[in-house]
């Protein structure tokens, strides 16, 4: 048995240096033959005799990515030594497997395929069969190989992307737990803090892991489709949405705590409404749900308002509305007349709202317990920008549980 390479492995049709094939024949001029033409074509080509001799060459060398042998030999069968190969090795190994006969049965095709065979040359063959034979099979090979490469280089990517996020988690916790050992020492609003920070760092840091991840991938060219690469962006692009929403939410909310103010317009209720709904489109299509705007109770529903301030109230009331709402559910928009009054209404029919947050609605960072399964957790400050809004228009937010179930939010405000 030896390694050999000839003048031909400069060919422009090589296959490249980095894998060999391996012929087997107990007849070693015709095993030295074979290896030869292949050599000529670019292959790195090594031979042995015997199917003892060609596992001890495999075992050696991962480099031998495509095993030509002849099906009976003295020893061993070809068939016996392919069932060794290919029921052993790991994806990251893969080889492939040409058997060589002179007498070819179907048993023996059957037998072959059961194990993996990937082709079969019959004697008398000629050098361009076996070339043909052995380039496809170093293909399907060197596919299989780096395919795997890839998923294990993806599994190490996300690995790392989890460590980040545990890491992340470990820091939090280590510094909530120094804020609970130093409680006694502190005034009452460090709770009130605290819970704000956790909440801020949770809406935060679970979008991250995904941004880190797909990232990764994406960086490491481990999209090899388009369809990959599309895949990885909805991903990436959901938990930036994610983000940013976050972060929104929280500029908006210390925003409306100020004296800026922007000019008010007079505008039709509907068209709130219908703002409303258009930012939560995405949303609602992402949960199965369907959101109707009803008919206006009443002609010439107007208010005089900042209208971004009361877009973003009802988009806001309308989120939390959609999050509730089971899948193929409905969330109700509508408007009414009550006295001097305008009543921008958002009803759905969720699993209902806490006694404690009914009672005092807007607070902020008031959340839903995790027994209400909500579909996603918050911030808690849709409400608390709800109410700032209403009351910046000399208006109220009012929440009433409904007798069929879910909740119905209102922005009572002064009529134009």
């Amino acid at each position: 048995m030896h390694l050999a390479s000839g003048p031909g492995d400069q060919s422009p049709a090589s296959e490249a240096p980095d894998l060999s094939v391996l012929v087997v024949d107990d007849e070693p001029m015709l095993a030295e033959e074979l290896a030869d033409g292949l050599r000529e074509e670019g292959f790195v080509v090594a031979t042995a005799n015997s199917a003892i001799h060609a596992l001890a060459a495999l075992r050696a060398d991962p480099r031998i990515a495509v095993l030509v042998s002849d099906i009976r030999m003295p020893g061993g069968t070809g068939l016996s030594l392919a069932a060794e190969v290919l029921g052993k090795e790991p994806e990251a190994s893969a080889r492939s497997v040409i058997l060589i006969t002179g007498h070819g049965s179907m048993d023996q095709a059957v037998e072959a395929m059961r194990h993996g065979v990937s082709d079969f040359l019959t004697k008398p063959f000629s050098l361009e069969d076996a070339v043909r034979a052995v380039r496809a099979a170093m293909q399907r090979t060197r596919a299989r190989r780096a395919a795997a490469a890839d998923r294990a280089a993806a599994d190490i990517r996300l690995q790392r992307a989890e460590a980040t996020h545990i890491e992340l988690s470990n820091r939090l916790t280590e510094a909530l737990g120094r804020l609970q050992a130093a409680r006694p020492s502190l005034p009452p609003e460090v709770d009130e803090t605290e819970n704000r920070l956790r909440l801020l760092a949770h809406e935060l840091r679970t979008p991250l892991v995904p941004v880190i991840g797909f990232a990764e991938l994406l960086e490491g060219g481990h999209a090899k489709t388009p369809q990959d690469a599309r895949s990885y962006g909805h991903h990436l692009r959901e938990a930036g949405e994610r983000m940013l929403e976050t972060v929104d939410k929280l500029l908006t909310w210390e925003r409306l705590r100020g004296d800026q103010r922007r000019p008010a317009e007079t505008v039709d209720a509907h068209g709130l409404l219908a703002e409303a709904a258009s930012r939560t489109r995405r949303l609602a299509e992402a949960q199965g749900v369907r959101v109707a705007l009803g008919p206006l109770a009443g002609p010439d529903l107007r208010v005089e308002v900042e209208v971004e301030v009361i877009a973003a109230a009802l988009a806001g009331l309308l989120d939390n509305a959609i999050r509730a709402t089971p899948d193929h559910g409905t969330v109700e928009l509508g408007a009414e007349q009550a006295g001097n009054r305008v009543r921008l209404v958002v009803r759905d029919r969720g699993p209902g709202i806490s006694p404690e947050i009914l009672a005092d609605p807007g607070r902020p960072f008031a959340v839903q317990g995790p027994s209400l399964s909500r579909k996603r957790d918050g911030l808690g400050l849709g409400l608390a920008i709800a109410r700032l809004a209403a009351e910046r228009h000399g208006g109220r937010l009012s929440l009433r549980a409904r007798p069929e179930g879910g909740v119905e939010a209102a922005l009572d405000l002064p009529s134009a």
